[in-house]
């Protein structure tokens, strides 16, 4: 059982992101004690039900406070992921990005055999594979790939 704290319509619910099939059922529910249909979600299965209405309200000191350091801390770890992917790009070769993760404490995923079929990790879009599949055997891109998240 997992409380959602107070949230707009249209806002990222914890742990579900933006577009959560969730969110928009959470809103659909008209009264306070209001329960949901049974939902399937990435780990499990999720019944929501409307405990308490809040009115729109000027935030106070502390929720503004929370939201303004959630959004800093979003930004900020996006940018060091960016940065950290840019320097493993730089590897010239498969064993010198072997090194480079071992050394950040990473783990360096090999696949042998893929086809264009297969997921990797959270590419699982055939656009989000594409670059990958160009690669020559023990190359490594240049270029980071961006792999979408259902966090922000």
């Amino acid at each position: 059982m997992k409380e959602i704290p107070y949230s707009s319509e249209g806002e990222s619910l914890p742990e579900q992101g933006a577009t959560s099939e969730l969110g928009s059922s959470l809103f659909d529910l008209q009264n306070p004690g209001d329960i949901g249909d049974r939902m399937n979600v990435d780990k499990g299965f999720a019944i929501v039900q409307y405990l308490e209405r809040r009115d729109p309200h000027d935030p106070s000191f502390e929720e503004a406070k929370a939201k303004i350091e959630g959004a800093y801390r979003a930004v900020k770890a996006r940018e060091l992921a960016n940065d950290r992917a840019r320097e493993l790009a730089k590897a010239q070769n498969i064993e010198e990005l072997k090194k480079m993760t071992g050394s950040q404490g990473l783990k360096l995923d090999e696949r042998l055999g893929l086809s264009a079929s297969d997921s990797i990790g959270p590419l699982v879009s055939e656009n989000s594979r594409a670059p990958v599949y160009k690669l020559n055997v023990g190359e490594v891109t240049k270029e980071p790939i961006k792999a979408r998240t259902t966090s922000t």
